[in-house]
């Protein structure tokens, strides 16, 4: 072959070489796209599995007290009225209702009876303070708690609900295993 019969054939060699590089790319771009969704297709799936239920415990001045499961968090207004609301008798005054309420929770509603006979803040057991419902002064009155602490107390309530466990205070910034022993007498939940 002489060079004018290439140079007469190359424009369409381009284009074929074009025209293929075009079906490669766009393979490829497909590929990536079934990959794409193929992977969100598996993280769906792996999220309906694990799910993220919540079991809160409610009892007290509710109508049906008992153990709830719910696919995602709620305010504790949902919650109560899961439970079938608030009996007549009931004293929400110093539950924060729009709060939400953490897996594991459980949440008391004291009658007015019970109001009467135990501040929700202090008038526990001995006079003991309620860590999930003291303010700050009231918290300030604990052996070694001052400004820093019942504010780290309040803060890591709101954050993360009320405390279920004496020893999560453990979690509290500032608050370590040998403060938490000093603690202990003068506190209830």
């Amino acid at each position: 072959m002489n060079r004018s019969m290439y140079q007469k054939y190359l424009p369409y060699a381009l284009i074929l070489l074009l025209l293929f590089s075009g079906w490669v790319w766009k393979n490829k771009e497909e590929e990536k796209r079934y990959e794409a969704i193929a992977e969100e297709l598996v993280q769906s799936e792996v999220d309906t599995v694990q799910g993220t239920e919540i079991f809160v415990h409610i009892t007290g001045a509710v109508h049906n007290p008992g153990v709830y499961e719910f696919s995602e968090e709620k305010r504790l207004v949902e919650v109560l009225e899961t439970a079938g609301g608030v009996t007549e008798d009931a004293v929400t005054d110093h539950l924060n209702l729009s709060q939400k309420v953490k897996d594991e929770s459980k949440i008391h509603v004291p009658t007015r009876e019970e109001a009467l006979q135990t501040s929700p803040v202090t008038g526990g057991p001995s006079g003991k303070v309620n860590i999930n419902t003291a303010d700050k002064e009231t918290l300030k009155t604990l052996p070694g708690v001052g400004d820093v602490i019942a504010q780290n107390i309040l803060d890591y309530r709101n954050k993360n609900g009320s405390f279920t466990q004496i020893d999560q205070l453990k979690n509290v910034d500032k608050i370590g295993e040998k403060m938490l022993e000093n603690l202990k007498d003068y506190i209830f939940y």
